[in-house]
């Protein structure tokens, strides 16, 4: 009887029906459950497996697996413990065992969802028996045990976790500091190994790792790579287990009104559109050296803080934002600055003419989307690294592949909770570190909120909580992040469009030389209030001021007095000061007197005393009358321009015809290379689309079927004369008779791959078959064929 008992129906549908390999496991599947496995592990199909043999042997590999781990939430990281503590990878484990420890913390509908996942990504396997991969037990964050421990069971054999309590160590790893802490954490989830430039022995002695090493809580393998003993792993891991939760932690929302996030998003924007428009600028007229290690150094980038009156951070913000979206280049820009003592110079690139040409809100997607993709770590400008020396915007240094993901799986957290829900940086880091255990837990406090102060000054997030932009930001795919792609047809550009104030088409005069736009204008009347004023001062309501020069500016622009007073006198809701009518009829009147040509260049003045005048006091210019009233000179017409408005003598430029030329400084520009396939950033798609998938399962099982095939003994492409010419005359009969071989062949990335195919000619050394399981149309080279055999 006891027999009986020990040998239960469940134990045994268990080890019959979980007792199977992975391969046959994963071909038992239907069509989507294998294209949903592809799409949850892109990496599986790169290149496309030949059969689902090969999808289970990638499916297994060590890297596959710890790339998928990280996926997974921290319940799924406990089913795996569970597992992994029963031996699964070893023999089939009942899942009633995996319910059982973990029903009562998380609840049987919640484990299951967890089973699921992990059955989706292939990491567990089977329906009442279950078996998981075995590099799934070095994806835990906490040895099995100490799992064990944390749900209630018991410590385990001495020497697993707990077990070293005894000699303070689980004590010490409780009180260490933030950064020490978070040091061992990250070599606990990395496997207890290392490296890290700061084990050197000249490194700085306040460090983290150094600080551990003089505590006897980290052992030095050579200058570049650290370990944690094991007596450190086992405390860690412990501790690391106490913490363990099953349910999602809860956090804190604060709750505001989406329309009020989505109005303090789009001012934001707006501030941010018109530093980077200030700093591009500035640029033009001054392009900065490039360091020789790379980058802007601290001189310069004070420099543009004080003539911005911007934060030197916020400085160095927009410079690496600008670089990543390709609004400036390094490189020698043409003009050449005057004073030309460097190689290389950080200036506007040509991109930037297309780019202002944009509304704001498409100007703003387009930084948006390279802000998401930026992996560099731009807190860090002005910090000093290991060497002590002090980090450069747009160097080397500051470059970290992980960020950008980081600031997408952040955002992501955010756009989870409804409009107008955010959430502290403590609570959106908890949260994290529960859904990714494997992807987070290293990740700090200040971490987030860096990354949360990005989001702000990018106009992604307000008040803690992401705008509808910023939704529409994250959740573009790469298509519809083409910068290629039509402007109008871009979902972020729309919703910041939305939320951005309308423009206004009027502005308001005063007495005292300014006028006030009290909103974003419209595009034509910004472009041209721009030609005849300066900014004074900008926000909500930009305050704008009128001056001699710049009445001149609009004047070198082509426009005429009576444009100047039609201009001021159709924009503005208030009367034209009688001041402004003054100023633009004197500005008007002196305007162009004196008119200047090339011959290298000329001078006209219907005034001959003007003239007269000009020799006078200008003797140097080497000018030669001509007649009464015209004179030329040895000088470029935009040097002569020049000194000439020195010496305070108003002159216009003119061409043959005598129409007014805009000699304004166009400001200094780096060429932008042609796109090539070489130099054109493609981000790879997280996942392929439905129809690659599609043709990515109909491929393995059409592999499938075609290993399975039994019928005459194969023919070997054995590279034999005998070989060849028995494969050709096979292939040949079949062509004629119309009966199905199987093909194996090697492809054009040497992966060996088995068809099921039906000839439909054979010449040329080239086979044209259509595949008897897809109907795809295949051609196989004589050459890569390795064996071909009936398969009827």
């Amino acid at each position: 009887m006891a027999t009986e008992s020990t040998a239960d129906p469940d134990v045994d549908h268990a080890a019959n029906g979980g007792g199977i390999g992975l391969a046959e496991w994963l071909r038992r599947r239907t069509d989507d459950e294998l294209a949903q496995l592809v799409r949850l592990r892109p990496d599986l199909a790169v290149a496309p497996p030949a059969t689902t043999a090969v999808l289970a042997d990638r499916a297994a590999q060590r890297m596959s697996v710890h790339r998928a781990a990280e996926d997974h939430d921290t319940l799924a990281m406990a089913v795996l413990a569970v597992l992994a503590g029963a031996d699964a990878d070893a023999a089939p484990v009942p899942a009633d065992a995996v319910h059982d420890a973990l029903d009562a913390a998380a609840g049987p509908a919640a484990v299951e969802r967890a089973l699921g996942a992990l059955r989706a990504a292939a990491l567990v396997w089977g329906d009442d028996g279950l078996q998981m991969v075995s590099a799934a037990r070095e994806v835990l964050p906490a040895p099995p045990a100490a799992f064990a421990a944390a749900l209630g069971g018991t410590d385990g054999p001495a020497g697993s976790p707990g077990a070293g309590a005894s000699d303070g160590t689980a004590a010490r790893l409780a009180a260490l500091p933030e950064d020490e802490r978070s040091m061992v954490t990250a070599l606990l989830s990395g496997g207890g190994l290392g490296r890290t430039r700061a084990a050197a022995d000249d490194a700085p002695p306040t460090s983290p790792v150094q600080r551990l090493l003089q505590a006897g809580l980290l052992e030095k393998v050579d200058d570049h790579t650290v370990r944690l003993p094991d007596a450190v792993r086992s405390a860690a891991g412990s501790l690391a287990a106490a913490q363990l939760r099953l349910t999602p932690p809860p956090i804190v929302p604060t709750v505001h009104d989406p329309g009020t996030v989505d109005a303090a998003a789009a001012g934001e924007a707006g501030e941010l559109l018109r530093h980077a428009r200030a700093v591009l600028d500035s640029l033009s007229a001054r392009p900065v050296p490039v360091l020789r290690s790379g980058g802007v150094g601290v001189r310069e980038i004070r420099r543009l803080a004080k003539e911005l009156s911007l934060g030197e951070r916020r400085v160095g913000f927009l410079l690496e934002l600008l670089a990543r979206a390709d609004l400036i280049r390094s490189g020698l820009p043409d003009p050449v600055p005057e004073h030309d003592t460097a190689d290389s110079y950080w200036a506007p690139s040509t991109e930037i003419d297309a780019w202002l040409g944009l509304e704001p809100a498409g100007r703003w997607a387009v930084l948006g989307r390279a802000w998401l993709r930026m992996p560099r770590r731009i807190w860090e400008i002005g910090t000093r690294d290991a060497a002590d020396k002090v980090v450069p915007a747009l160097s080397a240094e500051l470059h970290a592949p992980g960020v950008a993901a980081d600031r997408e799986a952040v955002l992501g957290r955010l756009s989870a909770e409804p409009s107008g829900t955010g959430m502290s940086a403590s609570d959106l880091l908890t949260s994290l570190q529960w859904l990714r255990p494997r992807r987070h837990a290293r990740m700090p406090p200040g971490y987030v909120e860096y990354l949360l102060a990005e989001a702000q000054d990018m106009g992604v997030v307000a008040q803690g909580a992401l705008s509808e932009p910023g939704r529409a930001l994250t959740q573009q795919t790469v298509a519809e992040a083409d910068p290629a792609a039509d402007p109008a047809a871009d979902p972020a550009a729309a919703a910041m469009s939305a939320a951005m104030p309308d423009p206004v088409d009027h502005v308001l005069l005063q007495a005292d030389l300014t006028m006030i736009a009290p909103g974003p204008l419209v595009p034509e009347l910004a472009a041209t209030i721009a030609r005849v004023a300066e900014v004074e001062s900008a926000g909500a309501a930009t305050v704008y001021r009128i001056t001699e020069d710049s009445l001149r500016a609009g004047l070198d622009s082509g426009m005429s007095g009576s444009d100047l007073h039609a201009l001021f006198a159709g924009a503005s809701r208030t009367p034209v000061p009688q001041a402004l009518t003054y100023l633009v009829d004197d500005a008007a009147r002196r305007y162009g007197r004196l008119r200047i040509g090339f011959a290298n260049s000329f001078l006209r003045c219907e005034d001959e005393v003007l003239l007269s005048e000009v020799f006078t006091r200008l003797p140097d210019l080497g000018l030669r009358r001509l007649a009464p009233t015209v004179a030329v000179s040895s000088l470029e017409l935009a040097d002569l321009m020049d000194a000439l408005r020195g010496a305070g003598v108003a002159a216009v430029g003119e061409d043959v015809n005598g129409s007014v030329l805009d000699l304004r400084p166009r400001g200094a520009r780096v060429a932008t290379p042609r796109r090539t396939r070489q130099n054109v950033h493609r981000p790879r798609p997280a996942a392929l689309g439905d129809a690659a998938l599609a043709e990515v399962v109909a491929g393995m099982r059409a592999g499938d079927k075609a290993e399975g095939v039994s019928g005459a003994p194969t023919i070997r492409a054995d590279g034999t004369r005998a070989g060849g010419a028995a494969t050709v005359a096979l292939l040949q009969t079949a062509t004629r008779t119309g009966r199905t071989v199987s093909v194996g062949y090697v492809d054009a990335q040497g992966t060996a791959i088995h068809r099921l195919v039906e000839p439909v000619g054979f010449h040329g050394g080239v086979l044209e078959a259509l595949d008897a399981v897809t109907g795809a149309r295949h051609v196989f080279s004589l050459h890569r064929i390795t064996s071909v055999s009936w398969a009827d």
